[in-house]
């Protein structure tokens, strides 16, 4: 996935509907990060936009009912939040290093978890200082996603420029259909 540098910061709202939205690449989540097979019916669509201070991500993801936690966690963070629906991104900001990397979760709820992971251990106390905002389309059984998250969380050493290159995984887990897709299928023994 290739994000386009954008020269002013996005309000996030979870509509979707500014023009540097519309104008970002798109990718999909569509496989099983299992089994690999495509799930075309929860097909997620995910757009990446940066500036110098940001990475923005926005999900579209179809569902047919939501199975989140109640009532929500709306201060603080919430582990488990891969158990119900959500959206992730996972960011290795050394492509040489994949095996240590950051984990960011966002419900239909609004509720996030942020995480870094290095080889043995899991910290849930770091904060990136991530923001999400969500939006339900009810109609269109499609929730959407707008994620904030700064530059300096993924690359405290590094200024974003064109042409750096981090490792970048999609996720979505679709509870009610025990549907967890993948971008790129991660434990399906493919290179």
């Amino acid at each position: 996935m290739k994000a386009r540098k954008i020269k002013r910061e996005l309000e996030l709202d979870g509509s979707l509907d500014e023009p540097e939205w519309q104008n970002a690449e798109s990718v999909h989540i569509v496989s099983g990060i299992r089994s690999g097979t495509a799930h075309p019916e929860l097909s997620t669509s995910v757009r990446c936009l940066w500036s110098n201070q940001f990475l923005y991500l926005a999900y579209e993801a179809p569902f047919e009912t939501l199975k989140t936690f109640s009532p929500p966690q709306q201060s603080g963070e919430r582990q488990g939040l891969w158990d119900r629906d959500v959206v992730e991104a996972f960011v290795a900001p050394d492509p040489q290093h994949p095996e240590w990397y950051l984990e960011f979760e966002v419900a239909p709820t609004g509720e996030k978890l942020d995480l870094r992971i290095e080889p043995g251990s899991k910290d849930f106390a770091w904060n990136s200082g991530f923001s999400a905002a969500v939006s339900i389309d009810h109609e269109r059984s499609l929730w959407r996603t707008e994620m904030r998250i700064p530059i300096k969380a993924i690359s405290p050493e590094k200024a974003a420029k064109p042409g750096v290159l981090w490792r970048l995984n999609l996720y979505r887990h679709a509870a009610n259909k025990r549907a967890f897709l993948a971008w790129s299928p991660t434990a399906t023994g493919t290179a």
